[in-house]
């Protein structure tokens, strides 16, 4: 994995997120199976981990409707994505 310090907040982070969602027989049960698992694994547990606060701050995150409506059109109409650098660039042309 990485460093000592990498596997402790990785540890912190997987509480954190565990304390939020679940209960204390949950958080024990997962945290035994964790324990349980080979280290080759443990990368792919935090990966998970990482997708699945993504995910739920995407869900929390009030996008506007504006913006899923460009967005889509954007898709739809097969356009590249607006490039901020780009734009600033062709400004001082």
């Amino acid at each position: 994995m990485g460093s000592c310090f990498d596997l402790i907040f990785f540890i912190l982070l997987l509480y954190y997120f565990l304390y939020l969602i679940m209960t204390a027989t949950t958080l024990k049960h997962v945290n035994d199976k964790l324990k349980s698992l080979p280290d080759s694994l443990i990368n792919e547990v935090e990966s998970f981990i990482d997708f699945l606060a993504y995910k739920h701050s995407q869900e929390t995150n009030q996008i506007p409707q504006w913006h899923k409506e460009e967005v889509a059109k954007r898709i739809k109409l097969n356009k590249k994505p607006v490039d901020a650098f780009e734009m600033i660039d062709n400004l001082d042309k």
